[in-house]
């Protein structure tokens, strides 16, 4: 084994060792999708994505079946162990062994990653996974 000094990339990942921590980033990755589609010269938002934005097909507007789309998306995403967990899941729960509490999509933090989120929201969340900016390091 050699010992190329501090990790800089790792996975895809840019990776900055301080004092104050380890922090992770995509900067490189988001550059390269922005040069590929031409779009480094765009307005930067706070958050990417509009919320309760309807999907639309073509430019006439037509907009798509929004329970179709999120069935296809569901069943390419569906696996074998997804469907063992959750049955398992289901079985521990009517043996009462474990207790499944609803959580609100207000609080869930993974929502950060993986939805559309109001400002507020994503701001709020932010904080909970210690997110910050890298400008702020330097």
């Amino acid at each position: 084994m050699t010992d190329m000094g501090m990790m800089r990339y790792f996975l895809g990942l840019e990776v900055l060792q301080t004092r104050d921590g380890i922090f992770i980033s995509q900067k490189k990755f988001a550059c390269d999708i922005l040069k590929k589609f031409r779009m480094m010269n765009s307005k930067p938002v706070t958050t990417p994505i509009v919320e309760r934005m309807k999907l639309s097909r073509d430019e006439q507007e037509k907009n798509v079946n929004v329970t179709a789309y999120k069935s296809f998306i569901g069943s390419l995403r569906r696996s074998k162990h997804i469907d063992i967990k959750y049955h398992k899941i289901q079985e521990l729960v009517a043996e009462k062994e474990i207790n499944v509490e609803h959580c609100s999509s207000e609080s869930q933090v993974a929502n950060i990653f993986t939805k559309p989120l109001k400002m507020e929201t994503f701001f709020r969340l932010k904080k909970f996974i210690a997110m910050i900016n890298v400008v702020d390091l330097v």
